[in-house]
Parts: structure tokens; C-alpha cells; sequence
């Protein structure tokens, strides 16, 4: 036996209910944007230090795909510099000595090359090189999580270069120096060339959801009734 028309819009209308409610939650999950800090960058530089770390802190995103930093010297004559990188939960521990934070991935140990690797940056008067860490990293996007960069050698002209606006809404830059505490800026970012995360994306409530789908079912069923009414209309009346 076959289903009636008004039993075949019902179902249509169902499916239509199952397809928006689907849809809503797709386009709530986070997708992969790209940031840069580089046009914020005014030609400030922090040079590394011996055993001193440079944290780039992350908070709201579900994913860190990649990071591309830009060092940069006022020297054209130096040779490389070895970083460890390491990518943690961040603590905030607040003096030396302290956690500051449990390790998530360890990238270890990078290397940036000496000054014939170099670029020239003609309008801040700076050399600089770009160099991409990929981390892929799923992140709970509630947690504040951070990059640390860190060398157990001093005197190398090499450091980062910083912007002073909040450049990347999702994160700040801290320091740690022996002998000092950790020093975070809300309003400081480190310099990247790119840097690629997931924003955690706010999912539709279950009762906004029900609201849309009991929307969507009502429509449905309005429009089933008009069209009933019409074909109704439309069917010649016998003489008696």
C-alpha cells in the first residue's frame, strides 16, 4: 500500500526538521583561521637570554595547527641558535622555579639559522627570519595552553620580535628571566607570520535547538494544510 500525499509532505517535513537541526550543529564547529601579527609590529625585539623561556599563550581554540614566528636582529653577523620548543597547559606559575604548566607535546629542539639565511626588512631597518612550527594540536578549548620557546646559551643578538597592540584576540605573550617572574601582557603579542587555530565556536543550546525544530515543524504542517485546502478546492463538485 502505498503512502498518501499528505503522509509523503509529512515525512518531507521531517526530513526537512532532521537536515536544519543538522545543519545547525555543523556550522557550530570550529573551523581553522588564520591570523598574522607582523603588520602590528613596530620593530620591537627581545633577544633570548641563557635559560630564559618565551611563551606564546593560547586560550578559547579547539586546535593550534601551526605557528610561523619571526625572529629578528639589528646584527648581519651571528651563527645559529637552538631553541627547545614545547607545547604545555598553561599554569601561570608566577616565579622561577615554578611549573608553568604540564607538557602536551614536545616539539624539541629547533634550530635557527645564522644571519646568511636572513632577510633584510627595508622598512624597519631589521633582519629577520620566519620559521614555521606545525603542531596539529586538539586542544580543550577551555584550558589556556602555551608555546614555550627556551635556549640554555646566552649572547646571541637573535630574539623575537613583539607587537604592542592585542594583535591575536586569543592569546598573550609572557616571559620568564632567572631571577625574575613571569611577566604577561594582555595587550602583547609575539610576532608571527602566520599562526592558524580553531576559536571554539558557541554550539546552539538543546532548548534553542528544539525551539528551531518545533519552528521548522509547525511551518511544515501549515504549509501541508494549505496545500490540502488546494487541492480540495480543486475538485469539481457532482450534481446531485
Amino acid at each position: 500500500m502505498g503512502c498518501s500525499p499528505g503522509m509523503k509532505n509529512y515525512a518531507k517535513t521531517l526530513l526537512l526538521v532532521a537536515a536544519t537541526c543538522f545543519a545547525l550543529v555543523s556550522t557550530s564547529k570550529a573551523q581553522l583561521v588564520t591570523y598574522e601579527t607582523i603588520s602590528s609590529w613596530t620593530n620591537s625585539v627581545q633577544t633570548f637570554t641563557a635559560n630564559q623561556f618565551f611563551a606564546q599563550t593560547f586560550t578559547g581554540v579547539t586546535e593550534v595547527q601551526s605557528m610561523t614566528y619571526r625572529f629578528a636582529s639589528s646584527s648581519n653577523s651571528f651563527g645559529s641558535l637552538n631553541l627547545t620548543a614545547t607545547f604545555v597547559e598553561w599554569n601561570g606559575g608566577s616565579s622561577v622555579g615554578t611549573a608553568v604548566g604540564t607538557t602536551v607535546q614536545s616539539v624539541g629542539t629547533i634550530t635557527i639559522p645564522g644571519s646568511s639565511s636572513w632577510s633584510y626588512d627595508n622598512a624597519r631597518s631589521t633582519y629577520y627570519y620566519d620559521y614555521q612550527i606545525v603542531l596539529n594540536q586538539a586542544t580543550s578549548g577551555t584550558q589556556t595552553y602555551a608555546m614555550l620557546l627556551q635556549t640554555s646559551t646566552g649572547g646571541s643578538p637573535i630574539g623575537l620580535s613583539y607587537t604592542n597592540t592585542d594583535a591575536f584576540s586569543y592569546g598573550t605573550l609572557a616571559q620568564q628571566y632567572p631571577g625574575s617572574f613571569v611577566l604577561a601582557n594582555p595587550f602583547q603579542d609575539w610576532g608571527f607570520a602566520q599562526l592558524v587555530v580553531a576559536p571554539v565556536v558557541p554550539t546552539p543550546e538543546s532548548g534553542t535547538m528544539a525551539a528551531i525544530a518545533g519552528a521548522v515543524l509547525v511551518a511544515g504542517l501549515v504549509g501541508l494544510r494549505l496545500r490540502q485546502r488546494r487541492q480540495l478546492a480543486l475538485v469539481p463538485v457532482t450534481a446531485a
